[in-house]
């Protein structure tokens, strides 16, 4: 179990502070800046420091992704005391995408990339946050983060030398579903390229494209439609046995740039917290074509598909590529899938 461990880092105070600090006391609780002796001392305590990306659901009543902190002074104060929490990206190994926190309602005040800032209320002696911890599909190895907590510029209150810093470990997690993302770049804009003052604008989110998976019978078992990214969570509750990956683009719903657009696709298939693969469709399909609204009779793709197995109540999934079964698989559909796949028209 890690402890509150102590910041040795001297806090910068602006220089209408200066004079300020004529009164105050260097060696209250040894903080790494110096505390103002008329003014609270806020201590750090928590629960957990130790979590995981996931609760485990088989624990009742306790939840291992979640940490909680609580801001207490040693007395009240008659205006609100502001508390920077900010991530130490250099001492740690997880970043802002790697967690979530949650401050009171009444007490919050949001900040961006991993800084925060939460408030004691005027008048009152503490106030709360949590951490979680976020899931993720790639597997890792134990990450950490190191938290920096500082009074505002207001200077109403300081923290105690032993909570000017917090630590906590997050754990890799495992899930049993099957991860299914189709992702074309759907983040990325184009714009009236002869014109770049023309307000015409769209995002490769407006394209139309679709993700799929067909059981051996050829029967669509999960689906996604209208994501960007498109994302499938593969169930554990769905039988054992062979599925089909199908990855097509719909419709380009009129959405067509000044010049043509070829998208650069990719289908990620991963166990969260045990494997990642991404498969590369790029170049297969463009706005000029157009999708399966258009007429293209290429519009629908099985690039892959995968053998669920479950032993002992443990899920595990081996894909492979469908162009030549290598592992990414054993079993060779012996039909052919593009003529299925093209011989009926999609209702949406």
């Amino acid at each position: 179990m890690k402890k509150l461990i102590n910041n040795n880092f001297r806090f910068a105070l602006p220089l209408f502070s200066l004079l300020a600090l004529a009164s105050c006391d260097d060696n209250m609780d040894e903080p790494g800046y110096p505390a103002l002796a008329d003014k609270p001392v806020v201590t750090v305590t928590y629960d957990n420091l130790d979590i995981l990306e996931l609760d485990n659901e088989t624990t009742v009543g306790v939840n291992e992704n979640l940490a909680t902190f609580v801001l207490t002074a040693d007395r009240i104060y008659k205006e609100d005391m502001k508390f920077s929490i900010k991530l130490n990206a250099a001492e740690s190994t997880a970043d802002a995408n790697d967690f979530t926190i949650s401050l009171s309602e009444a007490d919050l005040d949001y900040g961006t990339d991993g800084a925060f800032v939460a408030t004691i209320p005027a008048n009152t002696l503490s106030t709360t946050f949590t951490v979680a911890a976020n899931f993720d599909i790639y597997p890792e190895s134990t990450e950490n983060l190191v938290f920096d907590i500082k009074p505002m510029a207001d200077l109403n209150g300081t923290v105690a030398g032993s909570s000017q810093k917090i630590e906590l470990t997050i754990g890799n997690s495992i899930s049993d579903e099957l991860v299914l993302i189709l992702d074309w770049n759907g983040d990325r804009t184009y714009t009236n390229i002869t014109d770049p003052n023309d307000p015409y604008e769209s995002t490769l989110a407006d394209y139309d494209f679709d993700l799929e998976v067909y059981n051996s019978g050829f029967s669509l078992v999960d689906y996604s439609w209208s994501d960007s990214p498109e994302r499938v969570n593969f169930a554990t509750s769905n039988a054992d046995g062979l599925y089909f990956v199908v990855a097509g683009f719909y419709s380009t719903y009129g959405a067509v740039p000044m010049l043509p657009i070829n998208f650069d696709v990719t289908l990620t298939i991963a166990k969260p917290g045990v494997f990642v693969y991404d498969y590369d469709m790029s170049g297969i399909w463009n706005s000029t074509d157009g999708g399966d609204d258009e007429g293209n009779a290429d519009a629908y793709q099985v690039p892959v598909y995968f053998v669920k197995t479950t032993t002992n109540g443990v899920a595990t999934y081996e894909v492979y590529n469908l162009a030549d079964d290598t592992l990414l698989a054993s079993g060779k559909s012996s039909t052919d899938l593009k003529v299925y796949f093209n011989s009926f028209k999609r209702v949406k």
